[in-house]
């Protein structure tokens, strides 16, 4: 894999409790290290002004939702738009996450009965961790429940609905 230098970087590490320091980060095949086994074929990044973290996480995005393949097929129909489109799968889009520094990301809108859908659309997103919620907001029957005040039953319903569509929480 090869040696990597990140040089001077604003690094934020909350497990190693570091928090803003300009830093050097080494890199050898692949692992952090304090020193090289040796000086050649280094690569250098000059990170001064940028930020180094770990990982960065997308708490609310909008990659596989309805909305999202509905605009795909809609943009099918239009030429200007499906030039945009088309560019746009599901591979690309995690790509672009990944140079970004993201690694796990949330879509935030996905109604119950398109989680499937969703799960698919997930499976051709590689490498990324993923997680959806679940919009509850146009099911009567939760609105129902909680008028009647019987949230040990609301609670329960809400429990199995996010464990059958795998859902992470609700928006």
């Amino acid at each position: 894999m090869g040696k990597l230098l990140i040089k001077n970087g604003l690094v934020f590490d909350p497990q190693n409790k570091i928090s803003g320091e300009i830093k050097d980060i080494l890199i050898e095949d692949g692992k952090f290290s304090e020193k090289f086994s040796s000086q050649d074929n280094i690569k250098e990044i000059d990170a001064t002004g940028k930020t180094v973290i770990p990982a960065a996480i997308d708490i609310h995005s909008h990659i596989a939702s309805q909305q999202v393949n509905w605009a795909r097929l809609l943009g099918t129909k239009n030429k200007k738009f499906a030039k945009f489109w088309n560019r746009l799968t599901l591979e690309s889009i995690s790509r672009n996450y990944l140079a970004k520094g993201y690694t796990f990301v949330m879509d935030a809108n996905i109604y119950p009965s398109l989680s499937k859908q969703t799960l698919l659309d997930f499976s051709n997103l590689p490498v990324l961790d993923k997680g959806m919620l679940l919009n509850v907001s146009n099911l009567w029957a939760i609105e129902d429940e909680f008028q009647r005040s019987k949230i040990k039953e609301l609670s329960y319903f809400l429990s199995d609905l996010l464990s059958m569509c795998k859902g992470f929480g609700i928006k």
